[in-house]
């Protein structure tokens, strides 16, 4: 139901649990008709998801449920460019599903897998990524607009502090302050 396009799931419970189980046809009646397929996409797919990615581990409930309303999931071809080398970074990304490599000066360098994300250090410093992502076989990302995610963090420290920390250690340096060069001119 939450993502038909891709209904190849399979659960499994952490702790003991009792379920009540209905048919499929009282199911939609009562709760599928009624509940916006977004909803049901954000509940059942996004936030499970972002619970058990390390990004998200010391997040508050609500602010996943928020990140999850807030993402979309982009489906991407093989070989398809998800972030362009020197290119303005106005999306947030994070691997849903498969994986991505990442290209600098036409060599790949990493690879990205599901639950890791990219995006943010164009974003956090508004300069061009020096690397080029593109998919690989059968890759979706949750993403999230620039000015969505930058108002996302404003209300959520414990992530702006988090995002912070990586885009650091990626970079080798501390992100913030800026220095001259690090970002674009408008």
């Amino acid at each position: 139901l939450a993502d038909t396009k891709h209904p190849i799931y399979r659960f499994r419970t952490q702790t003991p649990v009792t379920l009540l189980t209905v048919d499929r046809e009282t199911a939609e009646k009562l709760i599928v008709r009624r509940v916006p397929p977004a909803t049901i996409t954000d509940m059942l797919l996004k936030a499970p998801f972002l619970r058990r990615i390390p990004l998200c581990q010391n997040w508050h409930r609500q602010a996943i449920d928020r990140f999850a309303r807030l993402s979309s999931i982009t489906s991407y071809d093989s070989d398809a460019p998800i972030l362009s080398q020197g290119q303005t970074v106005e999306i947030f990304f994070v691997i849903f599903q498969g994986d991505a490599k990442v290209i600098r000066d036409g060599q790949v360098v990493a690879t990205i897998r599901s639950g890791e994300f990219f995006g943010e250090i164009g974003l956090l410093q508004n300069s061009s990524p020096n690397a080029s992502v593109k998919a690989n076989q059968n890759t979706r990302c949750l993403s999230i607009p620039r000015t969505e995610l930058l108002r996302f963090v404003t209300h959520n420290y414990t992530v702006a502090l988090e995002l912070e920390r990586v885009s650091s250690e990626r970079l080798g340096r501390p992100i913030f302050p800026l220095r001259s060069g690090d970002f674009r001119s408008l």
